[in-house]
């Protein structure tokens, strides 16, 4: 307990968190003791904890005119004969609409460019819009949120796309 008491009291701006992890630690440590000290530890653990169901369980949403929840719905309608195409095409048809009515959006990342990404979602789209606007980057996944992050914060409206992956380690690749 002296331990757990030196740690938090060297901390000098603890967060609720390292209030209740030292809490929790002293309680867990001590479980079997019945003194009016851990009583009233364990009382003042269980209020901070319902507390914080409180702070971090409500007003998940936004709330008011601006919830989501009072947004109409509206039902899908469907001609008699509906084309059907591929979702590939949705998308591709969405960005051709979004690049020729927004010159802040810019698209980059893994083979978005010349083979307009490898579920075609952009095919086609770097000849018709640019080169600049629709780019290739090299394989740094975190480099490209971060140009999107720097991006978006100029003003720009960035899609920074990421090729799905699976990362192995070296156990597994035996």
């Amino acid at each position: 307990m002296a331990r757990t008491r030196q740690e938090l009291v060297a901390n000098r701006e603890p967060l609720r968190r390292d209030v209740l992890k030292a809490a929790a630690s002293v309680l867990v440590r001590h479980r079997k003791l019945q003194t009016p000290a851990l009583q009233n530890l364990q009382a003042f653990y269980d209020a901070q904890l319902a507390t914080e169901k409180d702070n971090y369980n409500t007003y998940l949403h936004a709330t008011g005119a601006n919830s989501a929840l009072n947004v109409p719905v509206v039902p899908a309608v469907y001609g008699d004969n509906p084309t059907v195409i591929n979702g590939y095409e949705v998308l591709n048809r969405y960005f051709d609409e979004l690049f020729s009515n927004n010159a802040d959006v810019f698209a980059f990342g893994e083979d978005v460019g010349k083979i307009g990404d490898v579920n075609q979602g952009f095919a086609g789209l770097q000849q018709k819009h640019g080169k600049l606007r629709i780019s290739d980057t090299g394989i740094r996944e975190l480099t490209i949120m971060g140009q999107g992050i720097g991006m978006a914060l100029r003003g720009l409206r960035p899609i920074a796309e990421i090729q799905y992956r699976i990362t192995c380690c070296m156990v597994c690749s035996r």
